[in-house]
Order: structure tokens, then sequence, then C-alpha cells
């Protein structure tokens, strides 16, 4: 009995006094740690007519796959992990590599598009959105296929935009907003109609946008709400019908074998015609494209009723007037724009004899060289160049968007897995690589996407079988971004772990996915109610710019819960909560997650202090605290019956065992906590 009392002694001595507990603080702090916006969501902006700017083409489909995507609507909180802080963080690499202005295409007027103007207008970011091709194709009337009278179709869209899309507040247009592009390259998409004059769809859709406006109570002639326009293509549209009166500013038309098709516009110079010589000047300053459509417009619009329409809502004249300005979509060099249109634009009759701030303005809404796509130090010249047309003030060229920020991966693409391989190969060299069969539109992207997974979607049109992962960004290959950056008076982002992967083994995190609000709370309840079972509350330590947000609550408790659980299982696993959470090692906010450190260490009266190892604690759940306290309490109780036994004599009697059996019962109470608690 002596040995066993001396035993149960030296024991409960050996136990800890204080147990290891972790506390936790966040991975990043202090003003570096997250760069926020510099401005207020409703701070004033004013036009790129008056400002000039450059910007990007923002169409970046989360998906590799080609084909039809179910909404191409960027602005959607859906979206939000590639465009939001928090997420890919997209509108803040775009502002800070100096961009002026993003230029956005799709527009489902179904979904609210405050949070991405609000973002966008704190990082100073002007906004030209699009109206999609959808109401054209299914509107009422179906006006693309049908007679071109496009009023009711975009009339009714553009009400429903303005209803739900927080376009406009309190009669006012939110401030990031600038232009509205009413129809993307309508020579190409309504130039085929038998019978009908494409500019038709271009009027009656404008007028249907002022239709909807008065019905929202806005005032159609201001001058200080957004502008319109239609993109036209930068082709040179030999059948546009009033081609000839450009003939005057020296263009031409290279029609080759198709002269005699076109009347007296395929005829020579000499005979009244526009047909090119053979001998064409420097750049082919004598091509003229983008122009005619324009001339066309202004014609349309001096008598709608040439182009079979007319209009319905009053006001209109002083609307265009006011409103109007001219976008083109160009894949050119800077010194053949300036020569082929800038230089010509100012010289139109609608711009004759009127100073330059008179003038109707013209940007770009897609501006590249398909022949310096691939060559960074070439682009950074020519971007430098068209940055400079933009600042000079003696033309009305007011601002470019450089196609593209992303490889448009759902474009056509015949050789897929020879575009993966020539990325890999062609990444020091691209100029040195023949590219993949039928892949050229792919060289346009800025950037393309890694193999680490930075958020997921929402689910796209409602769909929770819509979810898609939100890859991280790359250099399509070494040293394009920093050129546009660089020619922008910015910076580019540090993309070196994107472009490492997963194979060099960095930092695992586990953050709240940017989708949808319901599955977030769910996972966020039940990882509390857990967090709670282990002995932490899943605000334990939470900083304050993380605790007024869902998401950034739900990054701190994710986090949590990860380091507390790593290596018990596979990460993903460990941070699904129902399809939730995400890991990622490029977390979009580092100042919200939680990491594990020692909050006491563990010393006995025995045994010489150790200092514990943070990366492998004894106790990495808090199940550990109580195992210990459960052994150190059956310790002393049973050093407690054996030194009354040795002083009592008393026998093995059925009190001794109903205490070993109550010991045991607690032992499997524990056993039954602990299984739960793993579960």
């Amino acid at each position: 009995m002596t040995w066993l009392m001396h035993f149960a002694y030296a024991t409960a001595l050996c136990l800890p006094v204080s147990a290891e507990t972790w506390t936790f603080k966040p991975e990043c702090q202090g003003d570096d740690c997250v760069k926020e916006p510099p401005r207020a969501a409703d701070a004033p902006t004013k036009h790129i007519s008056e400002t000039g700017g450059w910007g990007f083409s923002y169409g970046p489909l989360p998906t590799r796959e080609q084909g039809a995507f179910p909404n191409d609507d960027m602005m959607t909180e859906a979206i939000q992990g590639q465009w939001g802080l928090g997420g890919r963080d997209d509108l803040a690499i775009i502002a800070r590599m100096g961009a002026k202005m993003v230029r956005l295409y799709g527009n489902d007027p179904r979904f609210d598009g405050k949070k991405f103007l609000d973002y966008a207008n704190r990082w100073g970011l002007k906004v030209v959105a699009g109206i999609s091709d959808y109401p054209y194709e299914h509107g009422p009337g179906k006006c693309w296929k049908n007679d071109l009278n496009c009023y009711e179709a975009i009339r009714e869209s553009y009400s429903a935009t303005l209803e739900n899309k927080s376009f406009v507040a309190h009669g006012k247009y939110h401030p990031a907003l600038d232009t509205l592009v009413l129809t993307n390259e309508p020579d190409l998409k309504f130039f085929g109609v038998p019978g009908r004059n494409y500019m038709k769809a271009v009027l009656s859709a404008f007028d249907g946008v002022l239709a909807a406006e008065k019905a929202k109570g806005l005032d159609v002639t201001s001058p200080d709400n957004i502008k319109f326009t239609a993109a036209f293509s930068y082709q040179v549209c030999p059948k546009c019908n009033h081609i000839l009166e450009l003939r005057s500013l020296g263009c031409c038309i290279d029609c080759a074998n198709t002269c005699g098709t076109l009347g007296q516009v395929g005829k020579t110079q000499e005979d009244g015609g526009m047909r090119c010589p053979r001998v064409r000047k420097p750049f082919h300053a004598d091509d003229c494209p983008g122009l005619p459509m324009i001339v066309d417009l202004h014609k349309a619009m001096e008598d709608p009723s040439s182009v079979g329409y007319s209009f319905q809502t009053e006001g209109w004249e002083q609307a265009f007037a006011n409103r109007w300005i001219h976008s083109f979509n160009g894949f050119v060099g800077a010194d053949a724009l300036d020569q082929q249109f800038i230089q010509k634009y100012s010289k139109l009759p609608f711009n004759t004899n009127k100073p330059v701030d008179k003038m109707i303005k013209v940007f770009m809404g897609e501006y590249g060289d398909p022949n310096l796509a691939r060559n960074p130090d070439l682009l950074k010249v020519d971007l430098e160049k068209a940055r400079k047309l933009v600042e000079d003030k003696t033309n009305a060229f007011v601002g470019f968007n450089f196609f593209q920020y992303q490889v448009a991966y759902w474009k056509p693409c015949e050789d897929s897995a020879g575009w993966d391989r020539w990325e890999g190969e062609a990444w020091d060299n691209p100029m040195g690589k023949p590219v993949p069969r039928g892949c050229n539109e792919r060289l346009y992207g800025t950037f393309s996407l890694g193999d680490i997974q930075v958020s997921k979607t929402g689910g796209i049109n409602y769909d929770s079988h819509n979810v898609y992962p939100i890859q991280c960004v790359k250099p399509i290959f070494r040293g394009k971004p920093e050129a546009i950056a660089a020619a922008y008076g910015g910076s580019a982002p540090n993309t070196a772990i994107c472009e490492a992967g997963w194979e060099a083994t960095p930092k695992q995190y586990c953050v709240a996915s940017r989708g949808d609000i319901d599955p977030l709370g769910a996972g966020l309840g039940w990882v509390c109610d857990h967090l709670g079972q282990m002995g932490h509350d899943c605000t334990e330590g939470l900083p304050a710019a993380c605790a007024d947000d869902i998401y950034t609550k739900s990054d701190w408790a994710f986090s949590m819960y990860f380091e507390l659980k790593k290596g018990e299982a596979d990460a993903a696993s460990i941070c699904d909560f129902n399809g939730a959470g995400v890991v990622t090692a490029l977390p979009g906010r580092l100042d919200c997650m939680a990491v594990k450190t020692l909050a006491s260490t563990t010393s006995t009266a025995a045994a010489p202090t150790t200092t514990a190892d943070p990366g492998r604690p004894k106790n990495s759940s808090g199940l550990a605290d109580k195992l210990w306290w459960f052994l150190a309490a059956a310790a002393l109780v049973l050093g407690i019956i054996i030194f009354v036994r040795s002083r009592t004599g008393e026998p093995n009697d059925s009190r001794s065992s109903r205490t070993v059996q109550r010991a045991s019962d607690t032992h499997q109470e524990f056993e039954m906590t602990t299984s739960t608690l793993r579960a």
C-alpha cells in the first residue's frame, strides 16, 4: 500500500499546475496589412469626358471551359469573390495599376449592382456599363431578328435596371457610373437584317432608355447624368450609307476584287470613288475605320425617318446633344489610331468650326494591338503613346480601355491542351513559341488563372448548382502586367504565390467564400458551436475591423477552427463547412485570419521547464486540458482512498467498488464527449 500511496502522490505532483491553452491573433496587423480604398462610396466624381482616362475591359468569366456561361453580369454579388475586398480584389488591382475606369459588358436587371459600384467608386474607378444582348434577342418583339425597333425591349429592360440595380438613388445616378453602352458593335450585329437600317436599332434603344429614365423621374436632358454611347467596331464599312462623305478627308477603301460590287464607292478617286491607290500612306493613314458608322449615326439623328424610326420620348434631341459620347472598339496601335481616326475625327461635319471643348468626345471601349499582345516592351511604349493622345487637349479623344483584364477561356480555342502547355513554355519568351491553333484571342488577356483557389461564386442565376471556383490570377507571361502598369502610372500586383502554385507548398488558410449568405450563415453557426465545445468563443480575439461583416466574422471563426484542427484530416474537409469555406494560400483579408499562439507554458513541480513547440502543441483542441484535469482528479481521489485504507485497515468492500464504478462512469462520459466533438 505504501508504494501505491507514494505513486499517487507523485503522479499528482507531476501533473500540470496550469494547462496549455491557445489564444489567437491576426496573421497581419497594421496599416500595411490591408489596403483600404482611399475614397468614400458616395464621393463625387467627374465624367471621363471631362477628365480623360484609361482602364481595362473587364469580363472575366470564372471558368476555364469553352462555351456559354450562365450569366455575364460582373456587377452581381455572386461574383464579388472576383472583384471585391476579401476575394481576389480585381478592382483594387486595376486601380493600383493606374487605371481610371473599367468597361463592362453584361447587365442582368434582376441583380443589384450597388456593392460593385460602391467599391469601384471607393477606388476612384469610373464604370462604363453595358446592356447585354439578351433584351435585343429575347425582349418584347425580339427586335434583333425582326424590324430592329428595339424601343419596347430596351425600355422594359432598362426600367428593371433602374428599379433593381442601384443605378439611381435619391433622383441621381450612382457617382461611379459614367457611361452606358446601349449596344456593342451594332454595325456587325444588325447590319445584315434585310431591308432594315442598323441605325434603327441604335435610335430606338436610345429612345427606350430615355423613356425608362423619364418614368423614374430623371431629367433626360441634364448633362449631369450619365452619358450614352454605341460602341462601333473598327471596320471601314464600305457599305455604310454615308461613307462617300469621308472622301474629302482623304479616306479610301481597300476593296481589291470586290470594288465592282460597291458602286460609286468602288470607283477610283479620279472618277469620284474611294478605291485605294496601289501606294498607301504610312500606317495606312488613308484608311478611315470606325468613322463611317459615326457619320451614319449623326445622319440618322438629324432625320430619324431616314432609318424608319420616330422618337417617342420628348427631349430626345437635347438629350443627344448633352449626353452622347462616341465610342468604338479598335485593335490597332497608337500611331495608326492617331492617323486613321483621331486626326480625322475632329474634321467630321458635327465637329468642324468648334473648339475642342465643344466637340462630341470619343473613347475606345476596347483597345489592343494584336501585334503587341505578347511583346511587353513594345506594348508599354504603345500604351504610353495612347495615354499621351488622351492627355493631348487639342483633340476630342478622351480615353481607352485595354483589352482585356483576363484570358477569355470561354472563347473558342481549337487546342486548349496545347494552350496550357504553351503558357508554361512561353512564360519567359512568348515571341519564341508559336501560338496553338485557333487560340490567338487568348493573347489579349493580361492575367491568366493559377491553380490556387481564392473564393467561390455564389449560385449564378440563383441556382446553387451554378457555383464556380474563383482562381488566383498571374501574368499570362512575364512582364505584361508590369508593362501596362508602367504606362498607366501605377504598379502591378505581386503574383509570386499564384505563379508558384500549390506545388511550392505555401501556407494554407481557411477563408469564407464570398458567395451566398445563407450557407455562410449556417457554416458560421456550426463552427461557433463546435469551437464552444472546444473551449473557445468564435469571436475570441476578433479584430474590430473584422467585426461588422459576416464574411470577415466567418473568416476569423473558420480560420480559428482550421488552426485547431489542421493535421487531423485533409485541409479541404476541415475547411468545408458545407461549401462555405475555401482553402487558399491567398486570403483577401489577412487581418481577419486567426493564428493560434500559446497562451501559457506548461510547468510541473518535478520536471524542468521546457519550451513548447508552437507548431506541434500537446493540446491541439482543448480536449487535452480536460484529460489532464481528469487524470489529476483521479490520482488525487486514488491517493485519498489509499491513505484512508492504510489508516483504517478496512477491507475491500462494496463501497470501494461503487467508488471505482463512478470513476469508470466518468471516464465513459468523457470518451463520449470526445467522440462527439471529433465528429
